[in-house]
């Protein structure tokens, strides 16, 4: 289920020890593309954003470039 940020961040943490990192980006940026065009009718959920939240710091950790870690930061 797409909707489950956890199975994904899951998958992510087990790709990243297998040094799969590639995959693990395919992962995460299919999350974020996933909970991104929800964000608007979900804006007053904190629990929403702190998933969406979660997803980005999450794509920073496996960015390689500084800016690319700083706007995912953002």
């Amino acid at each position: 289920d797409p909707g489950l940020v956890e199975a994904y961040l899951i998958k992510v943490a087990i790709l990243r020890d297998r040094q799969e990192f590639a995959e693990a980006m395919d992962v995460i940026n299919a999350a974020i593309a996933h909970m991104e065009p929800r964000l608007e009718r979900n804006a007053k959920s904190a629990a929403f954003r702190e998933n969406l939240a979660k997803l980005y710091v999450t794509r920073a950790t496996l960015q390689d470039e500084p800016e690319a870690q700083v706007a995912d930061m953002d």
